[in-house]
């Protein structure tokens, strides 16, 4: 089974595009929950947005084997390049990547909700399942799960596991960035 996690840009601060404190540890706290479940993720793509970068610098922190992959044509898609994001996403699966079992795409709104019709807030995620990664965006076949959706089923939300990061984790987290 392929997973895609898409994890949705951080609230950041506007000029640097750092994201915020509070933030960043709900996105490292999710991870970290949503990486207990599944198989390690071997590559992180993301846009060369500053905020959605800083998303995949939080993630990273979790996933050692990871590497960024920074893709400029991310920032650019909307809901009137769907297709032809689709096709240069799999594309790069298919020729680098096919071994994979797991990859995060950390990205914008409009590109999450025009691939998956699933709305999420910033610094969540959903994981897409399909058998094989050309299947991956066919929505008749794939198993879309949001997790705050996992979360509230098993009686847990998004405060609680940022309650439960160490010291340690936090000051991690913190050393990424400036803003406090």
């Amino acid at each position: 089974m392929k997973k895609l996690t898409i994890f949705r840009t951080g609230e950041y601060e506007t000029l640097s595009g750092y994201v915020l404190l509070k933030s960043a540890y709900q996105i490292y706290a999710q991870a970290k929950d949503l990486l207990k479940e599944t198989t390690p993720a071997g590559l992180i793509v993301t846009s060369h947005i500053p905020e959605a970068v800083n998303t995949a610098k939080i993630i990273q922190l979790l996933t050692n084997q990871a590497r960024i992959c920074e893709n400029p044509r991310l920032s650019r898609y909307h809901a009137g390049r769907e297709e032809a994001f689709k096709a240069d996403f799999l594309g790069s699966v298919k020729h680098y990547y096919a071994h994979l079992e797991h990859i995060i795409l950390v990205s914008h709104n409009m590109n999450i909700t025009t691939l998956t019709g699933t709305y999420i807030r910033r610094g969540s995620s959903l994981t897409i399942e399909a058998e094989k990664w050309s299947s991956i965006f066919d929505l008749k076949t794939c198993r879309i799960s949001v997790q705050e959706d996992r979360l509230a089923k098993a009686d847990k939300c998004v405060e609680t596991l940022v309650n439960n990061l160490s010291a340690e984790e936090k000051a991690q987290i913190s050393a990424l960035f400036y803003v406090m």
